[in-house]
């Protein structure tokens, strides 16, 4: 006996998420199968975002030195430079993580050091 999963799923809306108790035993077992199958798809497709990040993170990284500057500056630096890789490759979004919140924040609003606007602007 196979369940539809729309038959499963109006079941389930009939007695909610934390009472299982009117599914039968052949009805339960689909919904696990379901369940699983959902669980291992998403899992595949984060196992593949997880592979790209780590090529992209060991592919484009760059060593330049930047003189005398605070982290703040240093941070905002490595924020203009991953925007204007993201251009240069034909990268049309992209999700910058930083340990700097004053850096993040400086980026999400209108407080980006006068020196890198410029090129902030222009990756954009």
């Amino acid at each position: 006996l196979s369940l539809s999963r729309v038959a499963i799923k109006s079941k389930i809306k009939q007695v909610g998420f934390s009472n299982f108790n009117s599914l039968t035993s052949e009805e339960l077992d689909a919904y696990l199968k379901d369940a699983k199958e959902q669980l291992n798809a998403v899992e595949a497709e984060n196992a593949k975002i997880s592979d790209d990040i780590k090529v992209l993170r060991s592919t484009y990284v760059e060593a330049t030195g930047l003189g005398h500057i605070t982290c703040f500056e240093a941070k905002c630096i490595a924020i203009v430079l991953a925007a204007e890789k993201a251009v240069e490759v034909n990268c049309t979004r992209l999700w910058i993580e930083a340990d700097s919140q004053a850096a993040v924040t400086a980026f999400n609003g209108a407080s980006i050091p006068c020196v890198l606007k410029a090129r902030w602007i222009q990756a954009n």
